[in-house]
């Protein structure tokens, strides 16, 4: 891992940093806010499980009970395809920012620039589970409390990790910001 983050800082710089958000951006607007409209339904409070912090039995079977056959297949794609490579990308782009935002402070915090990587495992995770607990539910009409528990465990976790990462981002920024303005 020490080899992985050094190499991280090394290459990371504003335009690779610029590219891969620019990347993630297209992705998102081209790719993967169409897709997911396969599986929405009007008037729904919950869209998809894995943007709501945390969840329980009662909202998973609320989730999956007005929606189609297709569309909780739909959803199942989503999960092992689609939001796995938004996991990778978004992933990428936050180390690209931490490493390139935190160059200069490489000595002293060391690794942080791969917390955005424990955040797209989380995210992995989850969709691994929900995509579980969906087929669960196609073949047997119920879901089982477990997955629904571990699924929404890795949602928080994720979630979390998200908002440290912006954070750590936010104040990389600042920093970069400040460092400006001394200079002068």
């Amino acid at each position: 891992m020490n080899k992985l983050s050094k190499l991280l800082y090394d290459k990371a710089n504003l335009r690779i940093s610029l590219i891969l958000s620019l990347i993630w951006l297209f992705y998102l607007v081209l790719f993967f806010v169409p897709y997911s409209s396969t599986f929405s339904v009007a008037n729904s409070e919950v869209q998809s499980l894995g943007t709501s912090f945390g969840f329980d039995s009662v909202m998973v079977m609320e989730f999956l009970e007005i929606r189609s056959e297709d569309q909780i297949r739909s959803y199942i794609g989503l999960l092992l395809n689609w939001d796995i490579l938004f996991a990778i990308l978004y992933g990428a782009m936050y180390v690209a920012w931490i490493s390139t935002l935190f160059k200069s402070m490489e000595a002293k915090i060391g690794k942080l620039n791969l917390i955005p990587l424990v955040q797209g495992l989380f995210d992995i995770a989850e969709n691994l589970t929900l995509a579980t607990l969906c087929k669960h539910y196609l073949d047997e009409k119920l879901i089982d409390p477990n997955l629904v528990k571990a699924a929404s465990l890795f949602t928080v976790c994720k979630w979390f990790v998200a908002g440290l990462v912006i954070l750590m981002i936010f104040y990389g920024f600042l920093l970069s910001v400040f460092k400006r303005f001394a200079k002068r």
